[in-house]
C-alpha cells in the first residue's frame, strides 16, 4: 500500500512540476501614422475664413474609425465634432469649418482614430487662431 501511495505521489508531482504554464506574449500594435497637412501649426484665421482639416490617417491593420473636432478654447464648444465609424487600414481626411467666432479664439483641432472596438484611440492635436470680425 505504501509502495503504490508512493508511486501515485510520485507520477503527480511528476505531472504536477512537468507541465508549464504557457506565457503569451501580448501582440505589439504600431501607433496609426497622421499625415495633417492643414492647417499648420500656429496658422491664423480671420473671420470668415474656413479652417480645412485635411490629411490622412494609416496602419498596418484595419482601424475602426476616426472623428474630427475643433473645439474653441475660450468657450469650451465644440464647433465641429464629425465622426466616421469605418473598417480600413487609411482614412482621407477633408473636413472644413468657417470661422464665425466673435472674440479672438484659439481652436484646437483634433483627430482621433479608433484602434479597436474597446476605446482604444490615439490622437493627434493640433492648435490654431481665430479671430473676430
Amino acid at each position: 500500500m505504501k509502495k503504490t501511495l508512493i508511486i501515485f505521489l510520485g507520477i503527480i508531482s511528476l505531472t504536477v512540476f512537468s507541465c508549464k504554464k504557457e506565457t503569451s506574449e501580448p501582440t505589439v500594435i504600431s501607433d496609426p501614422t497622421f499625415n495633417l497637412t492643414s492647417p499648420v501649426l500656429n496658422e491664423i484665421y480671420n473671420f470668415g475664413d474656413t479652417i480645412k482639416v485635411i490629411g490622412s490617417i494609416s496602419a498596418d491593420y484595419d482601424l475602426h474609425g476616426y472623428n474630427v473636432i475643433i473645439k474653441n478654447l475660450k468657450t469650451g464648444m465644440n464647433v465641429l465634432n464629425q465622426g466616421y465609424h469605418l473598417h480600413q487600414s487609411s482614412y482621407t481626411i477633408d473636413e472644413a469649418w468657417k470661422n464665425t467666432v466673435v472674440d479672438t479664439s484659439e481652436m484646437k483641432i483634433t483627430v482621433d482614430v479608433a484602434i479597436d472596438h474597446d476605446g482604444t484611440l490615439k490622437s493627434f492635436e493640433r492648435i490654431v487662431t481665430c479671430y473676430p470680425q
